[in-house]
């Protein structure tokens, strides 16, 4: 072999440069230098592989030990036996795990073996994976631990990875959408999710496919940004509420909830305060009712009739102040505005009061006040109060139009 072709065999192992540059060694042939230029890749190589951390070897056709670097040599004194990770045959892609009975030094005992042929043999390079193995143990008890318990949850919980497909789902979610095991098994993407509760009328029907599509998009698009919030009502009567939440790494977890029993009693709550107030509003008095720190918290027809004639519409919300400044414009001053504001502020006993309308009409008005629970006061008004409040509007209409 000629010098030019030594010299460019070498450019490939990337020394061929120097030579070229240098030239021939004074004294010696052009196949010398470069027969001196290999050895000292060689000794540069094996220093390398003798100061690695990693344990490596070469073994030949027959699997014998032909060469090893120092960690290597110093597992296998500590393994009494020549090839301590020889206990496992390569998988398909040439990596296999070997757990070892005991270690060197900081070395752990979990390795992952890479092996790949070469002229005359394979080579091998362990990686010490103990670190790993510790986290992914400790990642499947995590796993383990949040799958118990959300199986105990009655809340449905279904979370997609970052592809968008089924992670993980508990026995709830099976409960509440009728959704097959297999089906959820097989991990389906969120459109098919979503498209096989439509089916199976969880969710409400829609006008147009184009549109649910859509809509599908816009609900997994407000699910990432942590906005979305619906309530489905459903033809057997229940009610469903469904949330989205982002999750770390692109992740987005669904939770549906059953809130049929809260609706049912949101509304027969309703209908006992529509009944309650129809009964109110029966009455032949004014009623009015304040908490504890005097806010106006209900009134009947009878109040709003008889004290519209102060000039201001009574709200609930209103302040005890703004409601007896309202009575004073129309009955007078009187000792019973300021035993009703001790009593609501006080929560003390029941009281009466009879007020004098303007001192010029014979006609009086009673006032009591009762306690009841919570802190409130029941404020209650019995006399002609249309009767007395006629005079009173003429005067503040004479007054608005001066």
């Amino acid at each position: 072999m000629d010098y030019e072709t030594i010299s460019a065999i070498l450019v490939g192992a990337g020394l061929g440069l120097l030579i070229l540059r240098m030239g021939p060694w004074p004294g010696r042939a052009p196949h010398d230098a470069a027969r001196m230029a290999l050895d000292l890749e060689a000794q540069r190589l094996r220093q390398a592989s003798e100061v690695s951390p990693l344990p490596m070897w070469h073994t030949g056709p027959d699997g014998k030990l032909i060469w090893a670097n120092r960690v290597y040599r110093q597992i296998a004194d500590v393994s009494d036996t020549d090839l301590p990770f020889a206990s496992r045959r390569p998988s398909k892609d040439g990596k296999t795990r070997v757990t070892l009975p005991r270690t060197v030094g900081d070395i752990g005992v979990d390795f992952e073996i890479s092996t790949m042929p070469v002229t005359g043999g394979t080579a091998h390079i362990a990686t010490e994976i103990s670190a790993i193995l510790k986290a992914e143990a400790a990642r499947r008890t995590f796993v383990q631990t949040l799958s118990k318990t959300f199986a105990d949850l009655p809340i449905a919980l279904a979370v997609f990875d970052k592809e968008r497909r089924l992670a993980l789902f508990n026995p709830a979610l099976l409960d509440l959408t009728g959704l097959a095991p297999a089906f959820l098994s097989a991990r389906p993407d969120t459109m098919s999710f979503f498209d096989q509760l439509r089916e199976n009328r969880i969710m409400p029907e829609p006008k147009s496919y184009a549109e649910w599509r859509q809509r599908l998009a816009d609900l997994i698009n407000a699910a990432r940004d942590d906005r979305y919030t619906e309530t489905w009502s459903l033809p057997n009567d229940r009610t469903y509420r469904i949330s989205g939440r982002p999750h770390p790494d692109g992740a987005i977890a669904f939770l549906i909830e059953d809130i049929s029993s809260e609706i049912s009693l949101s509304r027969r709550y309703r209908a006992e305060l529509d009944c309650m107030s129809a009964v109110l509003d029966a009455s032949d008095k004014a009623l009015a009712v304040f908490s504890g720190q005097g806010e106006l918290l209900l009134t009947n027809a009878g109040y709003r009739r008889h004290w519209q004639a102060s000039g201001r519409l009574s709200r609930t919300g209103a302040s005890l102040a703004d409601e007896i400044a309202g009575w004073r414009k129309l009955a007078g001053d009187s000792e019973a505005w300021q035993m009703i504001r001790i009593s609501v502020a006080r929560t003390s006993a029941a009281g009466e009061a009879q007020i004098d309308a303007g001192g010029k009409q014979s006609l009086d008005i009673s006032v009591s006040w009762t306690p009841l629970p919570h802190g409130a006061t029941l404020v209650s008004f019995s006399g002609d109060a249309q009767a007395v409040a006629a005079p009173q509007r003429a005067q503040l209409a004479h007054i608005a139009e001066a």
